[in-house]
């Protein structure tokens, strides 16, 4: 492995934990995704 594949390897894992929060606040909570983050971090 070359660092070019861990750096590309990092930003898809970072980009798809994003994605996952945003989708559990969009589709699984009755927030929006502003107040839902507040809400998660409150917890």
């Amino acid at each position: 492995m070359n660092k070019k594949e861990i750096l590309i390897g990092f930003i898809i894992g970072i980009f798809t934990a994003l994605l996952g929060s945003y989708l559990f606040v969009a589709f699984f909570t009755k927030f929006d995704i502003s107040s839902g983050i507040h809400t998660i971090k409150q917890q």
